[in-house]
């Protein structure tokens, strides 16, 4: 804040003090003439307030004026308001604040009766900067709106701090579009923007998500000759870190420093390697980490959640061991991305050990702990420790999220315990935390199965109730489970409002698809579902897809369309996985294809893909029945010592 918004208490008491001296005591006549020209009127007060040649005689000549003993009378507001513009003129900044404190609180903190008794001073000396001193003192009473008003009200803009303290009070209080309106008018009234202005405007963009607009205000800062400053810089590289825009983000992190000469704060630093981790460019965030001289736990818990979703997690231990040197203390959420790391690696008991580390520094488990533990625990089917934790969870007031709901609904679901997810569902719903659309497609697929199609598409019909719009995950799980059924009317049908509300299939959508179709003996629908999505939704159909058709059309014989297939998918660059090549030479050896298996055989092993034991059998037995014999006894021989792959 800048100097004169500081007001000590000494001068204000001092002032007040004088003034209620002034106006108690009456004069003491004295024999030599007066220091002031008799007074008529409070109107003659104001005028001659105005004539003073110096702010400490205009304060004086009000101050011992016998006139003043009722400041709502109209006249002695006029000689107040003719005070408070002298005073600002003059820079007496302390005193000013003072007085217009004073009228203020007369005047009921009215904005427009406060803003007219101002304005209906009249001088050709007086400036604006007044009613920018009002906005002020409004804002620091918290008064915005008031202060708002008076900014509107203004025929020329107020002064520039005038102007950032309403801009930044709209932003705090998220009012955006009303920022771009006031800050129109106030250009438009004389206000020439720098440096500070655009820091506003560039945090204004950021909260609103305005990313084209950011690049559009930095290059307007350019050719107004304005230097941007390290804020202005910070946020526009953390917009582009936020939108993964990292080689953007670098140019202008480059530019910063070498071209404006303008240095990274740990702010800066904190948003680049955070940005960084986020797409997986762990090398160039610590170059950045090697960087700062002194980095904060910021720093270090944006290089840990970094390096633990990479599952790098020696090196996110390690970054322990230099947060001692630097005298960091770890924080929960550096834990918690530990925790998480070891979770997701399976490794519970450290995560456990992590856990009770973290409470001997006296940092207690928050509901990310509680919920990174359990969800860790659902996905290795120890359900009876995860619920425990749970209870222990409640037992200590931490509320659970929605989150921590649908990870052991999703636990109970995966036991085929549907009544157990039904019981969390509607506890969830009692504390308060609503079923989202997470909850409702795990629930549809554990019934989907299950086979209960009937409260599959109940579940389903709910979330139309609710205004939960079903997304990929529910229409997959619902268009398998009713092909799995024999339902194919009802599958296309879901796949159909699938396309109508606007949610694009994704590659387990069209396996679904196929699988259902060959399934059904409907290969031909099959074929010709994949040629009329095969150029539109190129990308859907990765090995998964591929493989459900390819071995559709060899279990019915069409074993050249089925290696036509298996080339488009190689072409498209779908790398064929162990179940392509199985269900290829399974084709061939069913067509006595000999010379082909074995091709296909060698491409298998050149591409990396080791075969399994069973693989491995049937191999054996075809070359042996069709007098491979050395072949034969390799293959033999690769089963005996045991050299099975690791798809087994």
């Amino acid at each position: 804040m800048l100097k004169f918004l500081h007001r000590p208490s000494t001068h204000i008491s001092k002032l007040q003090s004088f003034t209620f001296r002034s106006l108690s005591q009456p004069p003491s006549p004295s024999k030599s003439p007066p220091l002031f020209p008799s007074l008529s009127s409070s109107s003659s007060l104001a005028e001659s307030i105005l004539k003073c040649r110096s702010a400490e005689e205009a304060l004086k000549l009000f101050h011992t004026s016998p006139r003043l003993n009722n400041t709502s009378n109209s006249n002695d507001l006029r000689s107040l308001s003719a005070l408070i513009h002298v005073l600002t003129g003059a820079q007496r900044y302390t005193h000013a604040r003072c007085s217009m404190k004073r009228l203020i609180e007369t005047l009921k903190r009215r904005p427009h009766r406060v803003f007219n008794a101002l304005e209906d001073v009249n001088s050709s000396k007086l400036g604006n900067g007044v009613f920018s001193l009002l906005i002020m003192e409004f804002a620091e009473m918290g008064l915005f709106e008031e202060a708002l008003w008076v900014s509107r009200e203004m025929r020329t803009s107020p002064d520039v701090k005038a102007c950032l303290t309403v801009l930044n009070g709209l932003v705090r209080r998220r009012r955006f579009e009303s920022v771009w309106v006031d800050y129109e008018s106030m250009v438009s009234r004389g206000l020439v923007p720098d440096v500070y202005i655009y820091s506003v405007l560039f945090q204004c963009c950021f909260k609103q998500g305005l990313s084209s607009k950011l690049k559009v205000l930095f290059e307007e800062m350019a050719s107004r000759g304005i230097k941007a400053n390290v804020y202005v810089f910070t946020i526009y590289i953390r917009d582009l870190c936020r939108e993964s825009k990292m080689e953007e983000a670098g140019k202008v992190f480059d530019l910063m420093k070498r071209k404006h000469g303008v240095a990274p704060n740990l702010f800066t630093y904190s948003a680049m390697i955070g940005g960084y981790c986020k797409t997986g460019g762990l090398r160039q965030a610590y170059t950045l980490y090697k960087e700062i001289l002194v980095p904060n736990v910021v720093v270090f818990g944006a290089l840990v959640d970094g390096f633990c979703k990479a599952n790098e997690l020696v090196a996110a231990r390690s970054l322990l061991v230099h947060m001692v040197k630097f005298g960091v203390d770890p924080n929960l959420h550096v834990y918690n991305c530990l925790i998480y790391g070891e979770c997701r690696s399976g490794s519970l008991s450290e995560a456990v050990r992590l856990c009770s580390e973290m409470e001997r520094l006296s940092l207690w488990p928050d509901v990310f702990t509680y919920t990174i533990l359990i969800n860790g625990l659902c996905s290795e089917d120890r359900l009876t420790e995860a619920d425990g934790l749970f209870q222990k969870m409640k037992s200590e007031r931490i509320f659970p999220s929605s989150v921590t709901y649908n990870s052991l609904i999703h636990g109970y679901c995966k036991e085929d315990n549907m009544e157990k997810a039904l019981e969390l569902c509607s506890e969830m719903t009692a504390n308060g935390v609503e079923p989202d659309i997470i909850t409702f497609s795990t629930l549809i697929d554990g019934y989907c199965k299950l086979r209960n199609m009937k409260a599959a598409m109940g579940l389903y019909s709910e979330m139309s109730i609710k205004g939960i719009v079903p997304d990929v995950v529910t229409y997959t799980a619902l268009i398998d489970g009713q092909f799995k059924e024999a339902n194919v009317k009802e599958a296309l049908k879901l796949y159909s409002d699938m396309l109508e509300a606007g949610v694009h299939p994704n590659e387990h959508t069209f396996a679904c698809l196929v699988d259902g179709f060959w399934k059904e003996g409907r290969v031909s629908d099959a074929i010709e579902f994949y040629l009329e999505n095969n150029q539109a939704n190129r990308a859907c159909w990765n090995h998964v897809g591929f493989t459900c058709l390819i071995q559709g059309l060899c279990q019915n014989g069409y074993i050249l369309r089925a290696t036509r297939l298996f080339s488009d998918m190689r072409s498209g660059g779908v790398t064929p996985d162990l179940q392509s090549y199985v269900s290829m030479l399974k084709g061939h050896l069913q067509e006595k294809r000999v010379i082909d298996t074995m091709m296909l055989h060698c491409d298998m092993i050149k591409t990396g893909i080791l075969p399994n034991l069973v693989v491995n059998q049937f191999l054996a037995m075809l070359y042996q029945e069709n007098g491979y014999q050395r072949s034969a006894c390799f293959l033999t021989n690769l089963n005996h010592l045991g050299t099975i792959s690791l798809f087994n």
